[in-house]
């Protein structure tokens, strides 16, 4: 994505635009479990590990990240 910056823009804003939102409809912590979940469907073990990392520091139980 660094090798075109207009893609990494748009991928940060699309980030932005949803884990940076005003409203508190859903925790931050269960959209990167549900991140998680997409990331393994998709087969991207590295995309797994971020996500699950992510949710583990905001705060999400362990079991749950296992549990996936």
């Amino acid at each position: 994505m660094a090798r075109k910056p207009e893609l990494l823009i748009g991928i940060n804003e699309l980030y932005k635009a949803i884990m940076h939102r005003t409203e508190e409809s859903v925790s931050p912590g269960l959209l990167y479990l549900v991140g998680n979940a997409s990331s393994l469907a998709a087969g991207c073990m590295y995309c797994v590990a971020h996500s699950g990392g992510a949710a583990n520091h905001s705060g999400e139980d362990a079991a749950k990240i296992a549990a996936i």
